[in-house]
Order: structure tokens, then C-alpha cells, then sequence
């Protein structure tokens, strides 16, 4: 949020509670002098070897401008008192912005939203309508849930239930003209054009990708190959578009490639959680099991993994403190609960990877 601040500059000197003008006059000139040799205070803003933005704004992108505004005498007596009517204080007008100010931590996050309506479609052309897969997870003492999940929200779980239940990994999208497309994906992690890269079926059989005019599916894996080399998908926020290409005839026994895509869809592909050791006392380590198909100490997710326990934002921290959580390796993640094993109930654990979040899973205390 961005704020914008009005300040009064004025200047007070005293002898015997009686004000010394010439004092006050050099004071404020000094202070006038000083707003206008400076009217924009950032990172790098010193007088001498002194930084003039307070350490705790320093590098957060904070330019303060600083703005004279001229106020009429008349005007500027409204600023003060009955107290001061005997004397309209020598004063200056000041707006300095932008200030900055940072949301506070995340201490709780609600739930997530499985379906979105999408009520706009074009006709005529390639088109994806929507995205589907499952959300699949066991309730405690209950039997295994499957939730349909549109926008999809495909879990990296290479190996998934066994059949014929669909896979935690499954992928369907629905629309018209979609014979002979091929899966584009795109996201900011692909060091590619336009951060795209193209499923080829050829070299992906493991995506098991199926294409109808209407409707494509495929298994999202933890890699696209491609001729120069493997490509991670790791857990995290895609977009997805159909791409078909055409070869059209052109005189002198030519040809040309014409290329057309679909518009493009977002989808989440999230971590899996699977297990968990048992709990013993109050910030004891937990390790926590996270599906084949997150590398969870791949540098790519440095930063970007956050961890929530009744509600709690867990701080990844090597400290070992209650509410602290570390990647111990490619598929654990071990947390420091703030409860013991006398919390006997199910405490709700959530992982979020690159914003996207792992199916409900939960810790329970027997």
C-alpha cells in the first residue's frame, strides 16, 4: 500500500519562554535549505557519511519525493491552537511521497477454492474451455476422498493409486478443435521463448497424452524432454495452451508451417504429502513425506516453500524452535510443531510450493 504524508516544518527557540525570531529564522532556513537540495531520499541518499533513509526502509524500492506545497498566511493559521494564537508560528508545508508499506506476515490462510466458473467462450476456433483433475486425500478415520478439482490441480505423485482410479497426476482439458494439438506449457522457470516449452508425445510417452477434438489428457510428470535435454516441472502455477501446426502447399512445389494455439489456461501443479513419523514432544523434529516428483532441494524452490500447522505459518529456520520447519532432503520436509504428543487430535498440515498447495493432509496424535 502506497501512502502519501503531509508534514508542518517549524522551528522553536526559547529564552525565558520567550521566543528568539532570529534563532527560529536561521533554523528554519537551514531546514529549508536541507528539503530542497534533497527532494528525493532513497537507498543511496547521504550527507557525509551519514544514510539519511533509516536502516529498516533501506532496500525496499523506497524513493521518498519530497514536495514544497505554498500555503497562504491566512491558510496557515488554521494549523495551530488557541495556545499559539498569540503567534502564528513560522511554518512550512511538506507532502513526501510515496511511502511504502509492507502487508505483515501471513500468519493464517483460509482454504482453497477447487472450481471457477468461466461463462465467456468464443466459437470457431481452437478453444479450451476448462481444466479437471482430482484432489485426493484421506480425512482422519475416514475412508479416501476424490474431489473433482476445475481449474485443475494435478499433484506430482509419479506413482499414484493403482488402477483403475485415476491417477493423483491426471490431466484432462476440454474444448473444440483440438484434434492434432500438442500441450504447450509456460512459466517463468523455463529458460525458453517466451518461457514456453512444447510436450512433444514422441519423446514424452511417459505423459500417456491422448488427443480428441475435444477433450486432451496426459499424466503432468517431473520433466518434459526435449531434443537438447530434460526440462523439471517442479510444483507451482502454469499456463497451458494447444498448439497445431499445418503444412499449406505453396506454388513451385513449396510449403510453409502455419502454427496456431488456443488461448491458454492456468493450472496448478502442487507437492503431495504422503506421511509422517510419529509425534513425540513439543518442537521434537517430525519428518513429513512429500511424493516422488518434487525435489524439494532443488534451487529453483529455495525461498518459495511455506509450511502451516493448525493455521501457523512455520518459519523455515535451523534454529529447531517450536513453529520452525527444514528440508532435510529431496522429499522431506521435518517440522518443529508447537505441540506434543499429549495434543492428542488431528492438527491440518499445509504445504504450499511456489503457491501451489498440496492436497489436505493432516497429522493426527492418537
Amino acid at each position: 500500500m502506497a501512502l502519501s504524508l503531509f508534514y508542518v516544518v517549524t522551528a522553536h527557540e526559547y529564552d525565558d519562554d520567550k521566543p528568539v525570531p532570529i534563532v527560529e529564522q536561521r533554523l528554519m532556513g537551514y531546514a529549508l535549505k536541507a528539503l530542497h537540495d534533497y527532494p528525493i531520499i532513497d537507498d543511496d541518499t547521504k550527507i557525509g557519511a551519514v544514510d539519511i533513509l533509516h536502516h529498516e526502509l533501506r532496500g525496499n524500492d523506497n524513493a521518498l519525493q519530497i514536495i514544497y506545497r505554498p500555503v497562504a498566511p491566512e491558510e496557515s493559521a488554521t494549523f495551530w491552537n488557541g495556545d499559539d494564537q498569540r503567534l502564528i508560528r513560522f511554518s512550512a508545508f511538506y507532502e513526501v511521497r510515496v511511502v511504502l508499506m509492507k502487508p505483515e506476515p501471513v500468519k493464517h490462510i483460509p482454504g482453497y477454492v477447487l472450481s471457477v466458473g468461466n461463462y465467456i467462450l468464443p466459437t470457431g476456433v481452437m478453444h479450451l474451455a476448462s481444466s479437471h483433475s482430482v484432489v485426493r486425500f484421506t480425512p482422519p478415520g475416514g475412508d479416501p476422498i476424490v474431489l473433482p478439482a476445475s481449474p485443475a490441480r494435478v499433484a506430482l505423485d509419479l506413482l499414484g493409486p493403482p488402477g483403475p482410479e485415476l491417477p493423483n497426476d491426471h490431466l484432462a482439458l476440454h474444448g473444440s478443435r483440438l484434434g492434432g494439438g500438442r500441450l504447450v506449457l509456460r512459466s517463468p522457470l523455463f529458460d525458453t521463448p517466451n518461457n514456453q516449452i512444447v510436450v512433444d508425445p514422441a519423446l514424452n510417452d511417459d505423459w500417456d497424452i491422448h488427443v480428441t477434438s475435444t477433450r486432451i489428457t496426459a499424466r503432468v510428470r517431473d520433466g518434459v524432454n526435449e531434443p537438447s535435454g530434460t526440462t523439471p516441472i517442479f510444483p507451482g502455477i502454469y499456463g497451458i495452451s494447444v498448439q497445431v501446426s499445418s503444412e499449406i502447399a505453396l506454388p513451385g512445389g513449396l510449403s510453409k508451417t502455419v502454427t496456431s494455439r488456443s488461448n491458454e489456461l492456468a493450472f496448478a501443479v502442487t507437492p503431495f504429502v504422503t506421511d509422517n513419523d510419529p509425534v513425540e514432544g513439543v518442537g521434537d523434529p517430525v519428518p513429513v513425506e512429500v511424493a516422488a516428483g518434487t525435489d524439494l532441494l532443488n534451487p529453483a524452490l529455495a525461498g518459495q516453500i511455506e509450511v502451516y500447522v493448525d493455521g501457523f505459518a512455520y518459519e523455515q529456520d535451523v534454529s529447531g524452535d517450536p513453529k520452525t520447519f527444514q528440508i532435510t532432503d529431496n522429499h522431506h520436509v521435518t517440522i518443529h510443531p508447537h505441540f506434543g504428543s499429549g495434543a492428542t487430535g488431528n492438527h491440518p498440515f499445509r504445504l504450499i510450493v511456489r503457491g501451489a498447495e498440496a492436497p489436505p493432509y493432516w497429522i493426527e496424535v492418537a
